[in-house]
């Protein structure tokens, strides 16, 4: 979620990661706190925020709060984990 001039929303599969963008006079905060209140108890919500005041307010309605760095070290151990299989099917063919 961002906060932006136009807002908008791109396309999507269900169940994937969703880019917003907030509509003038609104901010991504506000939007970002709804969105966890309507989904509370109804589906897995996960919010990456430096902010700890709005990592606050997205818990309080049941989502999970990340931080940046949590997210970085995830996105690292997926890459590590991608090229280590890409190295063992490698090895495989070449033997």
């Amino acid at each position: 979620m961002f906060d932006g001039q136009k807002g908008g929303k791109e396309e999507r599969p269900p169940d994937s990661l969703a880019v917003l963008y907030a509509s003038a006079g609104e901010t991504a905060d506000s939007i970002i706190e709804r969105i966890a209140q309507a989904h509370s108890g109804r589906q897995e919500i996960g919010v990456v925020t430096a902010d700890h005041a709005e990592m606050t307010a997205v818990e309080s309605f049941g989502a999970f709060g990340f931080s940046p760095d949590w997210l970085q070290n995830e996105l690292q151990a997926a890459d590590d984990e991608i090229e280590e299989a890409i190295l063992r099917e490698r090895k495989k063919k070449l033997t």
